[in-house]
């Protein structure tokens, strides 16, 4: 005979309430936990390769010059090229480069001469070159503490711009027959012209970058100041790289 359910007395929830809360849910098996786990780090280490593919597409995408060297006009405002000098491989990679040129400008309303070398490469390798460094190897002493000048130029899209150098002064053997160098130069990255270096972590950043150096054979007193040679020539040299490092970047963002 069957029965039936009655009311729920009170008695019974306080029965049920002996067994306590249900029993949390048990985790499945390790191996799936594990599984799960070397999925994220598959995925962590895919996203990791390919960044690390990206840095070195951009790092070897950079070791070329956005272009030839060899294209800077070969008049410069007043100065004029006397000589285009076949620079050695071998140098150039010294130098860390993978483009460079070596000219000679002379002004033509001074008959002053200047030696031009312009070099771009990997900033990893082209940032260890500082004049004061290579200078001393080569026998020559530094005779005075380098200089910052600040060369005010106007780009070709009439924009005016500011380039931070250093001015160096050289000089090898004694007396009246020492030779004397005086030496300008900057590093040239993102649109910016400087003698300062960074630190290595940045140049890994910086996929290359350029270098101006000139130099000229200076008289004991010569002025560092905007009448000084090499200024006047960095004056018309520096528009032309900027013009010619950002025109294949503008070519591209306009595709």
């Amino acid at each position: 005979m069957s029965t039936i359910a009655g009311p729920i007395t009170a008695a019974e929830p306080a029965a049920r309430s002996v067994a306590g809360p249900p029993a949390p849910a048990r985790p499945g098996p390790a191996w799936l936990r594990v599984a799960l786990a070397c999925g994220i780090l598959a995925a962590a280490g895919s996203v990791r390769a390919w960044q690390g593919q990206q840095v070195r597409l951009f790092m070897d995408n950079g070791k070329a010059s956005p272009f030839p060297l060899g294209d800077l006009p070969k008049t410069l405002g007043p100065w004029v090229m006397a000589e285009d000098q076949v620079l050695d491989p071998a140098i150039r990679r010294g130098a860390g480069g993978t483009d460079a040129i070596s000219r000679t400008y002379v002004d033509e309303r001074t008959g002053v001469a200047l030696g031009v070398l312009a070099l771009y490469g990997p900033a990893l390798h082209m940032h260890l070159h500082a004049p004061a460094r290579c200078y001393p190897a080569a026998g020559y002493a530094l005779a005075e503490e380098p200089v910052r000048r600040d060369i005010a130029y106007t780009r070709r899209d009439g924009t005016e711009a500011h380039a931070t150098v250093s001015a160096l002064t050289f000089t090898r053997g004694e007396g009246p027959a020492a030779e004397r160098k005086q030496v300008y130069y900057a590093w040239g990255h993102d649109g910016r012209w400087s003698p300062d270096l960074l630190s290595p972590k940045a140049y890994q950043r910086i996929p290359g970058m350029f270098k101006v150096h000139l130099e000229r054979r200076a008289a004991a007193g010569e002025a560092l100041d905007a009448d000084n040679p090499s200024e006047s020539l960095l004056r018309s040299l520096l528009p032309e790289i900027d013009a010619r490092a950002t025109a294949p970047a503008a070519q591209a963002a306009a595709r």
